[in-house]
């Protein structure tokens, strides 16, 4: 009894192929199907190396693109739609240099616009700002109230969010003082330190009617000094403020005003949508940004102190393009906590991805290796789990190539790769039937 145990012992033991064996069967693998089926026998912990190796290459391409790439590169001179016009103007401006950086919170304090004498509060002041007719003032001046009916007859700039007139069906009942500043010039005229002479830009319809009133808008900037992330209904609020103010949507849900490019400046965040700058009301957004000022004002050390966002962006040598070069950097930390987390979050999906498709593989693999004509039936899902992984070692190393170009073509070289090499090995698992052992007994014999 004890030598018939041992020897069952040793037959078990014996189904575990070396690990020089495996090592060299993985490395068949690359080339070979019939390697990799053969490795189902391998120590397990070289299949987890592999596997794990597989996840790190197909991953490769993530990391690298979102630890060294620009974030901000919407705010380069290049294809878009020329808003570093609009921003270096701005930043030059009078009104620019009333806004300082909190070093208690980091965010952005912009009260010194409420003592500005250059304010235009009219009743008709943001459609005159918007007409090029506000040339005496920097600004024009607007209230906001979220909510079905007015009842703020004081002030000359109210603007409500009102259930017939916009998409809107839900309203946080808060109001806010907002400033307007539109960046446009005749579309003959030039602007002051600029980066293009050109207007000329594409769009997405040949057939859309354009605005024609004159101008040529770079940027139409926002600014909200009371507004928060940490505010109640935040995202609401905001988003209620672009339907109403910014793009007029009607109850139908049709875009009102011809769409430019905007930015929405609140206390900690800062939003920009960039449209082209030949404006139809068919026109969608071309590019948007979205970054966390508290980020990218903490991100630099220099900051120990109040300090006025101007003198901020101009302590190099007082160049506008020195300048406007700063402040891409600033753009590009206030999110990049955002894009490293996202980094990871598809990280972990194209893992998920990785590891669902092997493990599917691995089902398929020991159904084939149990049907009645497979050459070897005497496997475990363990085993075909194994084979699965040293199959997709070399999707994982497309992945990692194609990866640099799309994440899309990473994720389709894993399923892609890993399905065709189980498909190319089934004539290998299950060779076709013979022509003579598929005729019934008595043909056979004949």
């Amino acid at each position: 009894m004890k030598e018939n145990t041992k020897k069952q012992t040793q037959a078990k033991e014996s189904t575990t192929l070396p690990a020089s064996t495996g090592l060299k069967l993985l490395g068949k693998g690359i080339i070979s199907n019939q390697a990799c089926i053969d490795s189902g026998k391998s120590p397990w912990y070289l299949s987890v190396i592999v596997f794990l190796l597989s996840l790190v290459l197909a991953c490769i391409p993530l990391l690298s693109k979102g630890y060294t790439s620009n974030n901000a590169t919407v705010f380069n001179a290049s294809g878009n739609a020329e808003i570093d016009r609009g921003f270096k103007t701005v930043i030059a401006s009078d009104y620019f240099k009333k806004f300082n950086i909190k070093s208690s919170d980091m965010t952005l304090d912009m009260t010194g616009l409420d003592t500005m004498s250059d304010v235009l509060t009219s009743s008709t002041a943001i459609k005159d700002e918007y007409d090029g007719k506000n040339a005496d003032y920097e600004l024009a001046k607007g209230k906001f109230i979220d909510t079905v009916n007015g009842t703020d007859a004081n002030f000359q700039g109210q603007l409500y969010a009102s259930k017939t007139t916009t998409v809107t069906t839900e309203f946080t009942n808060k109001s806010a003082v907002f400033y307007y500043d539109c960046i446009h010039l005749p579309s003959d005229g030039t602007i002051d330190n600029p980066t293009s002479t050109s207007t000329s830009t594409t769009s997405t319809s040949s057939s859309a009617e354009y605005e024609n009133n004159g101008y040529t808008t770079y940027l139409m900037t926002y600014y909200l000094p009371t507004v928060s992330t940490e505010d109640d209904k935040y995202a609401l609020f905001l988003n209620n403020f672009i339907s109403t103010v910014i793009l007029a949507y009607t109850s139908e849900g049709s875009i009102t005003n011809y769409p430019h490019s905007f930015t929405l400046v609140t206390k900690d965040y800062i939003y920009l949508y960039v449209y082209a700058l030949k404006s139809a009301v068919s026109n969608s957004a071309i590019a948007t940004f979205g970054g966390n000022l508290r980020d990218g004002f903490s991100m630099d050390s220099s900051i120990t102190s109040d300090t006025s966002l101007y003198a901020y962006l101009f302590s190099t040598d007082g160049d506008i393009t020195s300048a406007y070069d700063k402040f891409m950097v600033l753009m590009n930390n206030s999110t990049r906590a955002a894009a490293i987390t996202s980094l990871w979050i598809n990280c972990g999906y194209l893992a998920a991805i990785y590891a669902g498709t092997i493990l599917v593989a691995a089902a398929v693999l020991l159904y084939m290796h149990k049907r009645k004509t497979s050459i070897n039936r005497d496997v475990n899902f363990l085993n075909t789990l194994f084979e699965a992984i040293a199959f997709g070692f070399i999707p994982a190393v497309l992945a990692l190539i194609l990866g640099f170009f799309n994440f899309t073509y990473a994720v389709m070289a894993i399923i892609g790769g890993v399905l065709i090499r189980i498909v190319w090995s089934s004539s290998k698992l299950t060779p076709p039937v013979a022509a003579s052992e598929d005729k019934p007994l008595y043909q056979a014999r004949s």
